[in-house]
C-alpha cells in the first residue's frame, strides 16, 4: 500500500510541474532571448534534477552563437 502512496505522491508531482511548464510563457512576455533561454534552463535543472544544462543558439541574422548555461550550484 505504501508503493501505492509513493507512486501517487510522485505522479502528481509530474502534473504539477507539467503545469509549470504550460505556465512559463506567461512568463516570458517582453522579456529578451537571453532571459527566455536562461529562465527555461533554470526551470529544466530544477524540474528534472539536473546539474546543469547548456544551451547554444545561432543568431538568424547571421550573428554569432549565443551560449547559456544553468545549474543548481552558482558559478564561483
Amino acid at each position: 500500500m505504501e508503493q501505492i502512496a509513493d507512486e501517487i505522491r510522485r505522479l502528481q508531482g509530474c502534473i504539477n510541474d507539467l503545469i509549470s511548464v504550460l505556465a512559463i510563457p506567461a512568463l516570458w512576455r517582453g522579456q529578451e532571448s537571453a532571459q527566455i533561454v536562461s529562465t527555461l534552463l533554470d526551470v529544466l535543472v530544477g524540474m528534472l534534477r539536473l546539474d546543469f544544462a547548456y544551451a547554444r543558439l545561432k543568431d538568424p541574422v547571421g550573428g554569432r552563437p549565443s551560449r547559456w548555461s544553468g545549474s543548481l550550484t552558482p558559478e564561483i
